[in-house]
């Protein structure tokens, strides 16, 4: 008898045939290893969406008020706790960062400007797009300056509570995305 579909991971065609130790990469028992199954895609868009939101509407407006968007100083816990869970890095490192960029945009000063000190043409642009993606993050050595860009983080003691117990929050989310990998 073929199995249910929502069973079967999406990779999976029907009537396909594992091979011999295919089972290996996820655990025993689990034909597709590798794939992704119904519950797999489901605890990825649980925790994607409300991280997402935790950075685009937690980490950046409400602890970098606009005029054009503010949150109740009573969901700014919740927001940096969501935004800490996406992985970016600590909220008062992040936000630190992203303030100093705003301040020198594209200039001498801006931790992650794709146009300062790259060189020029296409070998200058690609080094550019690199270093403004990943590479300042894995080699710049300039600090955040937390005490001159976040002050008013720093003295917030339920941010810097989320601040300071990132890396619970890091091993919440990866427990979270894996719990499907122990069943």
């Amino acid at each position: 008898m073929p199995e249910a579909a929502v069973d079967r991971p999406l990779c999976q065609p029907r009537g396909h045939r594992r091979a011999v130790g295919a089972d290996r990469g996820r655990g025993s028992g689990n034909p597709g290893a590798g794939c992704w199954s119904g519950q797999d895609i489901l605890i990825f868009f649980a925790t994607l969406i409300p991280f997402g939101f935790g950075v685009t509407i937690g980490f950046t407006p409400t602890l970098q008020p606009t005029v054009a968007f503010k949150t109740s100083r009573a969901d700014a816990p919740a927001l940096a706790l969501l935004g800490s869970m996406a992985l970016e890095g600590p909220v008062i490192e992040w936000v630190a960062y992203h303030r100093r960029h705003h301040r020198f945009s594209d200039v001498e000063g801006d931790p992650h400007s794709p146009h300062v000190a790259h060189g020029d043409g296409v070998g200058g642009a690609i080094r550019g797009l690199f270093y403004a993606h990943v590479g300042w993050v894995l080699f710049s050595d300039e600090s955040a300056e937390e005490e001159k860009y976040a002050p008013d983080l720093i003295a917030d003691p339920v941010v810097l509570f989320v601040d300071r117990t990132f890396i619970l929050w890091a091993i919440a989310v990866w427990r979270c995305r894996s719990a499907s990998a122990w069943r």
